[in-house]
């Protein structure tokens, strides 16, 4: 992602296995095309990071 320069490379295996947050991403015809990851912070509250969507599939 961003042609090598992005944080999340370094943090994808940590992310996707902490059981305390959540990882999603979205896949169109085998394709990823997003990427999210939701983390709690406090109670009621979540942090909301590492948003990624193709560009072609951006509005």
């Amino acid at each position: 992602m961003w042609n090598g320069h992005d944080y999340i490379n370094s943090v994808f295996d940590d992310w996707v296995a902490d059981a305390a947050s959540a990882f999603q991403a979205v896949e169109v015809d085998g394709q990823v095309v997003g990427v999210q990851r939701l983390r709690p912070f406090a109670p009621g509250l979540v942090w909301y990071e590492g948003l990624r969507v193709a560009t072609s599939h951006r509005r």
